[in-house]
């Protein structure tokens, strides 16, 4: 589940950024109650927006803003969020049409503890930083 995306010319800046939400966090329940998709190819199940969800992107966002020369995507900004968990991305045609086969036929809304708050860099993936919550 992404709660934000920041770009930062420093890893090193970032980590001291995130590392002050240390004790400020603690674990919540989101639900899980759709399906959905970003046209062309990317599948997703999304949450209700609950308070606990609102609340961690409020704090995530504060924590983030301040970084010199860093920039918060515009997509995950608190009240311009759609949360989402990514299943697939950059599916075909045919993928995006038997997995909206399978997830019709399997789906059920779900709850969920989060328990963890990661900090990652794409392309490649690198986990940088973990916080148990």
């Amino acid at each position: 589940l992404t709660i934000s995306s920041v770009e930062a010319r420093s890893k090193a800046v970032l980590l001291s950024h995130v590392e002050n939400l240390r004790g400020q966090l603690s674990h919540g329940t989101v639900r899980f109650v759709s399906v959905g998709a970003l046209f062309p190819y990317v599948m997703y199940m999304t949450p209700v927006l609950n308070a606990y969800l609102q609340e961690l992107s409020q704090k995530i966002y504060d924590t983030v803003s301040g970084i010199p020369e860093g920039r918060i995507s515009k997509f995950y900004r608190p009240m311009q969020w759609l949360p989402h968990l990514t299943l697939g991305k950059m599916l075909t045609k045919e993928q995006m049409r038997i997995a909206f086969e399978v997830m019709q036929e399997r789906f059920a809304p779900f709850d969920a503890t989060v328990i963890k708050l990661g900090l990652a860099k794409t392309n490649p993936h690198e986990d940088l930083w973990m916080l148990e919550l």
